[in-house]
């Protein structure tokens, strides 16, 4: 936890002097470019690139997903931000058929069981109801459907846990994005009776973004 803290101390003022510059989707961009360049792209890729058929994308953001679909997928994503939707419309850089809509993910706007898999990247630590999500997300799901998603988790390290508890408000502020440091994805995915059937913890180490326990997960109703 020490070379965690470490990190983020020192790369933190350089990140705050680009939030002052920046707009909230460009040091989101920049931010997330870096950790994509420092293995996360992998993360990406092995979460999506062997999905075909129909795909939601919840919380689509700048697009960073896209390029790592297959062409035979079929992608609707949705997103709040208008800023950040519209520099995913910009991209170009992918294959996948790609649909994308401003959209909120507690009350998604489709009907039930249309969707072969949902997938996620760093949402549920941001959102208010992450049980709220989850429901809408088990809605629109087929049977057979699947969940992907790559999170940040809380440390099943009790001394780790207690500081990421602790300093999780300061972070919500700092970070402009509603991101929680602090939440237990893996047992809020159980008691929305999801079952995790595949689990691979990871962590990212690049300037802008604190070492967070990561998870890249596969899971079924």
């Amino acid at each position: 936890m020490i070379r965690e803290i470490s990190h983020f101390v020192w790369h933190a003022p350089k990140v705050l002097w680009k939030k002052w510059r920046l707009s909230q989707a460009e040091l989101y961009d920049d931010v997330l470019g870096g950790a994509d360049r420092a293995g996360f792209a992998d993360q990406r890729a092995a979460l999506v690139s062997d999905l075909r058929g129909e795909v939601l994308e919840i919380g689509v953001g700048t697009g960073a997903m896209l390029p790592h679909y297959s062409a035979k997928a079929r992608v609707i994503g949705i997103e709040p931000d208008v800023k950040f939707l519209d520099r995913a419309r910009a991209r170009t850089d992918f294959s996948c058929s790609a649909e994308l809509r401003e959209g909120d993910a507690t009350k998604l706007d489709f009907d039930a069981g249309r969707f072969d898999t949902v997938v996620a990247s760093l949402v549920l630590c941001s959102v208010d109801s992450p049980e709220n999500v989850l429901a809408e997300i088990r809605r629109v799901l087929k049977p057979t459907g699947e969940l992907r998603l790559v999170e940040h988790v809380i440390s099943e390290k009790p001394v780790a846990a207690a500081l990421m508890r602790t300093f999780d408000p300061l972070w919500l502020a700092l970070n402009g994005q509603g991101c929680r440091m602090a939440r237990d994805t893996e047992k809020t995915l159980e008691r929305a009776s999801f079952e995790i059937v595949e689990r691979h913890p990871f962590q990212i180490w690049t300037p802008g973004l604190p070492a967070f326990p990561m998870r890249r997960l596969r899971a079924v109703v």
